[in-house]
């Protein structure tokens, strides 16, 4: 994408006015960041065995998956030659960290389709041997893979082996997005990027985006869906849960600036104009102050002052919380992304990016890629129904 160079601000070379990497590779992260935060929102019951996020504990799964299914698209829309990109999942290989990412991905990939076949195994029986004929039915025989027996010993066994696939899955839901973090903590010849810390910073974010967005579907599945009562104690899970990960997320953030200030390398000084003027709205009002800040005073209140009789008012509020950290990790993943290639590599000036809505890489591409999602979860919601909370709130 050629710049303008009215929008240059300073002195940079010629071939530097040049932006590699666009909206494409902003929601690529993004999207893989809510893989490996849903998982982790699963893992809580499937491993730790918190009864409270038992009703999200499927849901969870399949949004994963969902999510994972759409994760590599923005890369194939960034390339030029679209059907050279399955070359990282057919072929993949170690010579590069970006060829690497084919190994890590349907590795997980792998993982996670075995735990979905073993958490729904009683839903998928039940669902092949109704009698009335129907696409689900032939579906879910199909998935069924031969094997109809739920008996208490069949079920037993299921049960420890999803336990077993739910361990193994953290790690690997964790390095999945981690990895994303490598890729863009190992490119050097950018300074806003080459951090050790950014591997920890990207998986930790993804982590609170993921536990924002299961409360925004649980929310969804409660309020609008089913109408029902939503479960105050998974509430309250979701609220700590999130707290906890968000001042985690932004102490590492907050390391990262403090280590770039406090080491005066000779990046220091052209990144702290970049923040004042080029990232000024996007990292220090949108992702800071409103898209950090907010929501977290917003969970200070819902942890310490409003009391847990208030429950609808608490329920708005965290939905709240999690439409602005969910635009926070957003910013983020733009400010990385973009921000630190409007840092020139030889430090003598920044430029502006202006991104466009058409083209396979714009805007409007990328906002078709975030909704598809939510259009496979409802799908893969027919056949195997993930909603399971309670008909009466437990309190």
């Amino acid at each position: 994408m050629p710049v303008d160079l009215s929008l240059i601000k300073g002195f940079i070379y010629p071939n530097e006015g040049w932006f590699q990497w666009s909206f494409m590779l902003v929601i690529y992260p993004y999207i893989t960041g809510l893989v490996a935060g849903a998982f982790v929102v699963s893992a809580f019951y499937e491993v730790f065995h918190d009864e409270n996020f038992k009703p999200v504990s499927k849901l969870a799964l399949i949004c994963s998956l969902a999510f994972l299914i759409v994760c590599v698209m923005p890369l194939q829309f960034h390339l030029t030659h679209h059907l050279r990109g399955f070359e990282i999942f057919m072929t993949p290989h170690l010579t590069s960290a970006m060829a690497g990412f084919g190994f890590v991905y349907l590795w997980y990939l792998l993982i996670l389709l075995l735990e979905i076949w073993f958490n729904f195994r009683e839903k998928i029986v039940e669902g092949a041997e109704s009698k009335k004929p129907s696409f689900r039915r032939f579906i879910l025989r199909i998935l069924l893979l031969g094997s109809h027996d739920v008996s208490e010993k069949a079920m037993k066994t299921v049960h420890k082996v999803a336990h077993i696939l739910a361990i193994i899955g953290i790690p690997s839901a964790c390095f999945l997005h981690g990895y994303v973090g490598f890729i863009f903590g190992s490119i050097k010849a950018n300074h806003w990027w080459a951090s050790p810390l950014m591997p920890f910073i990207f998986l930790l974010s993804a982590v609170v985006s993921g536990v924002a967005m299961m409360y925004v579907l649980y929310w969804i599945c409660c309020v609008i869906i089913k109408r029902e009562p939503m479960n105050h104690k998974t509430l309250n899970s979701f609220i700590q849960m999130l707290f906890g990960f968000l001042i985690v997320d932004l102490a590492f953030e907050g390391l990262e600036l403090l280590q770039i200030f406090y080491a005066h390398i000779e990046a220091t000084e052209p990144i702290k104009e970049l923040i004042k003027n080029e990232l000024m709205g996007t990292y220090v009002w949108g992702q800071a102050i409103i898209g950090s800040g907010v929501p977290l005073i917003i969970l200070i209140f819902l942890e310490w002052i409003i009391p847990w009789s208030k429950k609808h008012l608490r329920q708005g509020l965290m939905l709240i919380a999690s439409l602005f950290v969910l635009g926070s990790v957003l910013l983020m993943r733009w400010n990385v992304v973009i921000g630190g290639q409007e840092l020139s590599r030889s430090l003598l000036g920044t430029f502006h990016f202006t991104e466009v809505f058409g083209t396979h890489e714009g805007v409007g591409v990328g906002i078709c890629l975030l909704i598809l999602p939510f259009i496979l979860m409802t799908i893969f919601s027919l056949f195997l129904d993930p909603w399971e909370y309670e008909k009466k709130e437990v309190n």
